[in-house]
């Protein structure tokens, strides 16, 4: 996630590169990531904290780490992690596939502004310049 946070392509394709050479296929690593930022966005509401199943230590982790994103964008990001798993089965290059979800994660806070109105509440995708 420090990665794709700080936009560095090239660390993120060489972690999942590591974890490729560790023996993991694609699919189980878009499927880690995804539950990763499922558990951001459970803690970024103290109601549903209780929806993890992990240690009292990883919850504060993941309360640290989820305080440095919105929750729309990691709305979009497992969006994006939902439909490249989708696809994972009928790609021909796995790998490309998997690589190409990592470079618009990477990208994902940069293309697109994600503004909340605020007397209608209505979200409107917003691009960058």
């Amino acid at each position: 996630m420090e990665g794709v946070l700080n936009q560095d392509i090239a660390g993120s394709l060489l972690i999942f590169d590591e974890i490729l050479q560790k023996g993991f296929e694609g699919d189980n690593f878009l499927g880690g990531l995804a539950e990763f930022l499922r558990n951001l966005l459970v803690c970024k509401d103290e109601k549903v904290l209780h929806l993890m199943e992990v240690s009292a230590n990883l919850k504060d982790r993941y309360r640290q780490m989820s305080g440095r994103l919105s929750a729309p964008f990691i709305v979009t990001a497992l969006q994006l992690l939902n439909d490249t798993e989708i696809g994972y089965r009928m790609a021909r290059n796995k790998r490309l596939h998997v690589e190409m979800a990592l470079i618009r994660l990477c990208y994902l806070q940069q293309a697109v502004t994600l503004v909340s109105n605020e007397q209608t509440g209505e979200v409107v995708k917003k691009l960058d310049s």
